[in-house]
Order: C-alpha cells, then sequence, then structure tokens
C-alpha cells in the first residue's frame, strides 16, 4: 500500500467507522481494491455523509446496444431489460441506457447530455455487456473506451449476425479482459451473461461497495 494511500486509509478510519453509512454492530472490510475501502454492499445506506474525503461507488454492468439506428426499437429495449435482468440475477446493478436517456422519449436530451451520462455511466461499471448484431458506432465507442478503461467485456450476438471485425479483433486483442458469444436463443444469452458475471464475483447476489477517495490536494 503506497504513502498515499496509507495515509488516506489512517486518516479515514475513524470518520469511516463513525460514518451513519456502516452500522456500528457489523464494520467487516472486505477488502481494498485499487486502494477503495470496501465493505458488503448490504452494510451501506443510501444517504453518504459529505462531510466524508470518499463517495460510494457501487459495482455495475453496463448494457450496450443500438438504439436510435435500431432495426426494431421495442425489440432492442426488451433485449436489453433482459440482459440488466441476467446481470441482476448475478446479484450485480444494471445501468440500461434507454431507460434514463431513450432517443424517442428523451428527444430534448442534448447530444452532449447523452454523451457525458454514458461515458460517465462506462466509466464507473466494472463490465460493459454489450449486443453488437446490428452496426452502432456508439456501442464500438463504448466498447473501446471500455477496453480502455481496463474493464471486463462481454460481447454478445446472434450466431447467424454478421459482426464488425473491428469489434471482435479488438476483444481478441485483449483475452483477458473480453468474452464473446456467438448464440442460437436468447435464453442462451441471458444464462450465459449470469454465468460470467457469476464467476467475476459473488453467487450470492451480494457485491462489494467500495469507498472511492476524493482528490485531496493536501496529500
Amino acid at each position: 500500500m503506497g504513502a498515499k494511500i496509507r495515509k488516506r486509509w489512517n486518516a479515514a478510519g475513524p470518520r469511516v467507522r463513525d460514518s451513519p453509512l456502516v452500522p456500528r454492530e457489523n464494520q467487516r472490510v472486505i477488502g481494498v481494491i485499487g486502494g477503495r475501502v470496501c465493505l458488503p454492499q448490504k452494510l451501506w445506506k443510501t444517504d453518504p455523509s459529505p462531510s466524508l474525503p470518499y463517495r460510494l461507488a457501487r459495482v455495475q454492468a453496463y448494457i450496450s446496444g443500438a438504439l436510435l439506428n435500431a432495426a426494431a426499437i421495442d425489440r432492442s429495449r426488451a433485449l436489453y431489460e433482459r440482459f440488466a435482468d441476467a446481470c441482476r440475477a448475478a446479484g450485480w446493478e444494471a445501468y440500461v441506457p434507454h431507460q434514463h436517456a431513450d432517443p424517442v422519449r428523451d428527444a430534448h436530451l442534448s447530444n452532449m447530455e447523452v454523451a457525458e451520462r454514458d461515458v460517465d455511466q462506462v466509466t464507473a461499471a466494472e463490465v460493459i455487456v454489450a449486443y453488437v448484431g446490428e452496426p452502432s458506432l456508439g456501442v464500438g465507442a463504448e466498447v473501446a473506451i471500455a477496453l480502455r478503461g481496463g474493464k471486463r467485456v462481454l460481447l454478445v450476438a446472434e450466431a447467424d449476425r454478421r459482426v464488425s471485425r473491428f469489434l471482435l479483433g479488438l476483444a481478441e486483442l485483449h483475452p483477458s479482459q473480453a468474452r464473446v458469444l456467438r448464440y442460437q436463443t436468447e435464453d442462451e444469452a441471458v444464462t450465459w451473461i449470469t454465468d460470467q458475471l457469476r464467476a467475476l464475483g459473488s453467487d450470492t447476489g451480494v457485491r462489494p461497495s467500495c469507498l472511492t477517495p476524493v482528490s485531496d490536494p493536501g496529500v
């Protein structure tokens, strides 16, 4: 543990223990990830104290897929929601873009608002589940951002669909981060996503929540 992390850890110890975020009767720390203090998610309340030098960050999956130019947007929405359910079945939270910035319902949002929202969520996620059975510049960008950021990426598409060679090549260039499934049925894809996420985390349904250090120029 580096000197800066140790200093933050030691300084934050009593403040974390005294925080309303952590029940006093159970303060079990399950580990440190990249210098972040981690506890079981079920131990945390949803209103982090602004006085703490840390912010609550939840582990989640980001569901990526074509929307604006999807051949059948209603079907696409339903498919992405099934993929989100597959993530939740493994104990992961899931962010589904069209539930927050739908190209039809939320057409009033600016391009910049949509881009900022999605980039923020991709950056916050631990895993990207990307449907690549339809061409989408946005999906390609999200996959590239995720891989460059060290995220895990699950690419899924029907077995008979033509998939971008660039995207498949990115997966092959990052074998420790990316997995590809060419599926016959949606049920097969849903099961595979759940199994992949369970292999990455806990099959108990409890994912860790982490306190991520906020920039402190005084340290």
